[in-house]
């Protein structure tokens, strides 16, 4: 073979392997001679981003420990990765909850990075009721006690004793008083006498008409 078809032939072969790609073995790390790099497959990397919000304060924290937050904090991590994030309050607030990627989640959230992870966790600052000044107790006012009159008892209704109806009474005849006397004149005694005359008198008469009643008329 003639030298320079020769130092050709070669040169055509270097500059095809160049242009091919390599192929490794599946334990080409056993291969690999001293001095060498060793060649590592790629992995999927996501990142976790977290951050604070709300009116009280926290931290938030990881386990594995890759994070402990103030205000925000961001990582890498690998594919696969088992992932805790625990919002811890401060003294004074309270946890309220997840927004983002671990909504819905308790004050741990859980999970296996697939993905890249957003997610923010709130605070409330607690408000402590203050108590209105306290006022001294005051004595009730004293109030004069009130006289009140018992009633007498009522004695019971006694019935009006019954009055037995009495005769009428008997309406005396009237009488004849005696005329004034005078004691120097004899004129008392003459009327006395004639007045008994006159009765005498008048009985008499009285008698004889009865008489003649009785008697009838005289016969003819």
């Amino acid at each position: 073979m003639h030298p320079r078809f020769g130092a050709a032939l070669v040169a055509a072969a270097l500059a095809f392997a160049a242009a091919s790609p390599t192929v490794q073995p599946a334990n080409a790390s056993a291969l690999v001679g001293p001095g060498e790099a060793e060649i590592v497959p790629a992995v999927d990397v996501f990142d976790v981003r977290l951050s604070k919000a709300g009116s009280g304060t926290g931290r938030i924290t990881s386990d594995p420990p890759y994070l402990n937050c103030g205000d925000s904090c961001e990582t890498s991590l690998e594919s696969g990765e088992a992932l805790t994030l625990i919002a811890t309050p401060d003294p004074g607030s309270r946890f309220s909850k997840w927004t983002g990627f671990c909504a819905g989640q308790g004050a741990k959230c859980r999970f296996t990075l697939t993905k890249d992870v957003t997610t923010t966790a709130t605070f409330t600052l607690i408000v402590k009721a203050t108590a209105g000044p306290t006022e001294a107790p005051t004595d009730p006012p004293t109030e004069a006690p009130v006289e009140t009159s018992t009633p007498a008892p009522t004695d019971a209704p006694t019935d009006a004793p019954t009055v037995a109806p009495t005769a009428a009474a008997a309406t005396p005849a009237p009488t004849i008083e005696p005329g004034p006397t005078s004691t120097d004149s004899g004129t008392g005694p003459i009327v006395i006498v004639l007045a008994l005359v006159l009765v005498g008198l008048l009985g008499g008469l009285g008698v004889v008409l009865a008489r003649g009643r009785r008697t009838g008329p005289p016969a003819a």
